[in-house]
């Protein structure tokens, strides 16, 4: 019986610990992409209506006077539905001054970007699947540089 009272502490931390990660891990993922919403600014449509191409800074944490126009930002490809379809790390959003080349299949900037566009008749799951993925990656680290295209 004594046996018993002691685990049920650890059994406690443990899921407090459980809780706290799966806090942390939902904050961290909602933290980066949203920053740049469905409705931003400056958002580029597709002829056809089917995508958006948002351009978004980052939150510059500190900037000496000067540097503000210097912020990286990220390039977030959506579907009709608001759905994350492709995201590209941009080192420097103002030096992105090229026009943007819709084609059936890709979005590209010179110098910035290239993505694929994904086919408009995907299921819900299969949507919700990629953008959860372009949300774990951009968190991560793991989204396609603007340099990459250079």
């Amino acid at each position: 019986m004594a046996a018993a009272t002691m685990r049920r502490p650890w059994r406690r931390q443990w899921l407090w610990f459980a809780a706290a990660v799966l806090a942390l891990a939902i904050a961290v993922c909602g933290s980066v992409v949203p920053l740049c919403p469905a409705n931003a600014p400056d958002r580029l449509v597709s002829p056809d209506g089917a995508f958006t191409l948002a351009l978004c800074r980052t939150p510059m944490p500190f900037a000496m006077p000067g540097q503000a126009g210097d912020a990286p930002g990220y390039a977030v490809l959506r579907d009709r539905d608001g759905w994350i379809a492709g995201v590209v790390d941009i080192a420097l959003l103002r030096a992105v001054d090229q026009p943007v080349a819709w084609t059936a299949d890709s979005v590209a900037i010179p110098l910035a970007l290239e993505l694929a566009l994904p086919p408009t008749d995907r299921p819900l799951a299969i949507r919700a699947l990629d953008d959860a993925a372009w949300r774990i990656r951009a968190v991560v680290g793991a989204t396609p540089h603007d340099f990459d295209f250079r």
